[in-house]
């Protein structure tokens, strides 16, 4: 319900329904929102499609940004957790890119 619909994880990190989630999460014994919050965008979305829907949220403004910024880091401690190397992350999330380039490459 709280993912369901959405297109984006901008989309999500502002909605009405994510504060209420939050609310009742810091209700529990759950010592960090980011665990539930994480795991419940990442059954929706594969790791690389929310390592960008993440990143294109840092460029926003306000709470989304926040908290897209701190997911982001949380995910990236999470595959260091996992054994995960520098190289294994590049791999995952394919080359860089300049959106200022068509080809795709870094000048």
């Amino acid at each position: 319900m709280l993912i369901a619909g959405k297109v984006d994880v901008t989309e999500t990190l502002t909605s009405p329904l994510l504060k209420i989630w939050i609310n009742l999460c810091s209700r529990s014994k759950e010592k960090s929102l980011l665990t539930p919050l994480l795991n419940k965008l990442s059954k929706f979305y594969s790791e690389l499609a929310l390592a960008n829907q993440l990143l294109v949220a840092q460029q926003g403004n306000g709470a989304a940004k926040e908290t897209a910024k701190m997911l982001a880091k949380y995910q990236m401690s999470g595959w260091r957790h996992r054994g995960y190397s520098g190289n294994d992350v590049f791999e995952l999330l394919g080359p860089i890119r300049d959106s200022r380039d068509s080809q795709g490459a870094v000048e």
